[in-house]
């Protein structure tokens, strides 16, 4: 037989599912990281895992800080010429520390001047006209219904 005459080689199932196994096993040898590349690799996944464990504690450390702020403050103070005028006093009494505005039609914006706090809310009309009339300096924090976010 010369050897444009050659027949193809035919395997038996056995010997082609080896040689496929073979194939697959070195394929994966191949695109398998070295060791270095793996402890780099290992390093890079602690140091994301530790990233997010830190960001999360934040987050949490962040929720807590608005809380304390929020429920800390009286958002009150005395009145002026009182013994302890302008000092926190126990909420609901005295005069309010706030002011704001209406952002847009819909909308009202209060803060706290002693700790920064700020409501988002939805005035009734009554209230839109009082503090377009008036304004907002030492108006009551809003009700929570109407409260659309705060912090």
């Amino acid at each position: 037989m010369s050897d444009q005459e050659q027949k193809p080689m035919t395997l038996s199932p056995e010997m082609a599912e080896l040689m496929e196994r073979m194939v697959s096993a070195a394929v994966k040898a191949s695109r398998a990281p070295n060791s270095k590349e793996a402890r780099e690799l290992e390093a890079d996944v602690e140091r994301e895992r530790r990233r997010t464990q830190l960001a999360l504690e934040l987050g949490k450390i962040e929720q807590e800080h608005q809380e304390r702020r929020k429920n800390g403050c009286s958002h009150s103070r005395y009145e002026n010429g009182s013994k302890n005028a302008g000092q926190a006093a126990p909420k609901g009494t005295g005069e309010w520390c706030t002011s704001g505005q209406l952002v847009g039609r819909d909308t009202a914006c209060t803060i706290c001047q002693r700790c920064a706090y700020n409501w988002i809310w939805r005035p009734s009309w009554e209230e839109r006209e009082y503090i377009n009339n008036v304004g907002m300096l030492g108006m009551a924090p809003p009700k929570p219904e109407q409260v659309i976010s705060e912090g």
